[in-house]
C-alpha cells in the first residue's frame, strides 16, 4: 500500500492532475482506476478518493454513492482487499465526514441484491461503530429503535 500511495501522490503532482482536470474529470478518472483489473490500480483509486477527494471535501454522497454502488454491483469491487479497504478508507470516512443522511443511505445498502454492497452497509462503518453515538445521535441503538445502523 505504500508504493501505492506514493505512487498516487507523485502521480497526481507531476501530471498536475489538480490543475489539468476538472473536479468531475478527477472523480472520473478515480472510479476508472476501481474499474481496472489489476488490484493495485484499484487500490490507486481508492487512494485518490480517501486521501485526495476526501479532505478537500469534494465528495458528496448525494451524487457520489450511487457511482460507488454501480462499482459493486457491476462487480468492480469484489477482492477482498480492494473491498475492505473501499469500505473503511471511503465509505466510513464519507459518512463521518457528512453525517447522518449519508450513513443511512449507505445502511440502506443492506437491501441491495448483490452480497457485496449488501455488505458494504455494514463494514463501512466498523471503524466508527467504535465512537458510539459521538458519530451523531443514536448511531448505536439496538435493532428496531430507531439507530442509524438498523432502522
Amino acid at each position: 500500500m505504500g508504493d501505492v500511495r506514493t505512487a498516487v501522490h507523485a502521480w497526481f503532482e507531476e501530471e498536475q492532475v489538480g490543475e489539468r482536470l476538472s473536479v468531475g474529470q478527477q472523480k472520473d478518472l478515480a472510479l476508472m482506476l476501481l474499474e481496472e483489473d489489476y488490484t493495485e490500480d484499484k487500490l490507486a483509486g481508492v487512494r485518490f478518493l480517501q486521501e485526495i477527494f476526501l479532505p478537500a471535501g469534494a465528495l458528496d454522497w448525494r451524487s457520489d454513492l450511487p457511482r460507488f454502488a454501480r462499482l459493486f454491483d457491476e462487480g468492480h469491487i469484489s477482492d477482498w482487499n480492494v473491498y475492505d479497504w473501499f469500505c473503511v478508507k471511503v465509505l466510513g470516512p464519507l459518512a463521518e465526514q457528512q453525517g447522518e443522511a449519508c450513513a443511512r443511505a449507505i445502511s440502506e445498502w443492506r437491501e441491495a441484491d448483490g452480497v457485496w454492497r449488501r455488505r458494504a452497509s455494514v463494514v463501512a462503518f466498523a471503524n466508527l461503530a467504535s465512537k458510539g453515538d459521538r458519530n451523531f445521535p443514536g448511531f448505536t441503538e439496538p435493532p428496531g429503535s430507531g439507530g442509524v445502523l438498523t432502522s
